[in-house]
């Protein structure tokens, strides 16, 4: 099928993401400004997740079209007499390009649900910082409305 991102590449990836979201999800106390840069943070996370679901969808896509060909395969070998579609199943998941694609798309899956996580982890970023606010102005004296 077409070329498509490698695990190496992938998991380079995911570290990267990992590295942008921890800078994103970090509340600094003694800078409050730098925490407001959640919806910009937001957006990028929001456009990775769009940017990975649509790779997804492709490797799934691909993947398809590898084992369709590979049981076409089999059923046209006459030194495969393989009646039941769990065999041809068995066949086709042990053959190292649709292996691939399983662990790539698990791969892709995970990173996915991580930015999932990351984004629910910047919107509650929000409340953080309110109360934080709020427990500055209770210190200060001030009355909370």
């Amino acid at each position: 099928m077409s070329k498509h991102i490698t695990i190496e590449e992938l998991e380079e990836l995911k570290a990267s993401i990992q590295n942008l979201a921890s800078e994103a999800l970090k509340f600094n106390r003694d800078k409050l400004e730098e925490n407001f840069d959640v919806t910009t943070n937001n957006i990028k996370f929001y456009n990775l997740r769009l940017k990975l679901a649509s790779m997804l969808n492709k490797l799934e896509s691909d993947q398809a079209k590898v084992k369709k060909v590979l049981f076409k395969k089999l059923k046209e070998d006459v030194d495969f007499n393989l009646s039941k579609s769990s065999d041809m199943n068995t066949f086709i998941e042990a053959d190292d390009e649709f292996q691939s694609y399983s662990k790539m798309i698990s791969l892709t899956k995970n990173i996915v649900k991580y930015i999932e996580d990351v984004i629910s982890g910047l919107n509650t970023k929000h409340f953080e910082m309110k109360l934080f606010l709020e427990y500055k102005k209770f210190m200060a004296g001030e009355c909370m409305k």
